[in-house]
């Protein structure tokens, strides 16, 4: 039987080593995360093989045509977005071989260059 409900804990992968920000007042925000807080199991195939770095895996899915290079998620990243901000050089010179769209926006209007500064990478910019 399927869950209706579910009020387990859910698995999020911090995207970046949290630092501090400066607010309004001069007193520093706590733990403020740049990149995205992820929960895997919301992810396609091919995102969760970008997440992690994993080359062969995101090269296979591309190559026997289960995904796309811009396929979207929920949030409306794409794997370029997802291998910025958490610092895997290797998939985005892949997928920007393989003509990836460079200016596709997510939900916070950012694009992967955009995230990859954010988030401090400076090998995937």
């Amino acid at each position: 039987m399927k869950k209706i409900f579910d009020f387990g804990k859910k698995e999020q992968v911090p995207p970046c080593p949290p630092f501090k920000l400066p607010n309004f007042f001069g007193l520093h925000t706590p733990n403020y995360i740049p990149g995205y807080l992820i929960q895997s199991k919301d992810l396609p195939k091919i995102h969760k093989a970008a997440l992690l770095g994993d080359v062969a895996k995101v090269q296979h899915l591309l190559l026997f045509g289960k995904n796309s290079v811009n396929d979207v998620d929920r949030e409306k990243r794409t794997c370029l977005h997802l291998a910025c901000a958490n610092g895997h050089p290797d998939v985005v010179s892949l997928l920007i071989e393989r003509k990836c769209d460079l200016n596709l926006l997510d939900t916070d209007h950012r694009t992967p260059f955009m995230k990859a500064i954010q988030c401090e990478e400076g090998k995937c910019t």
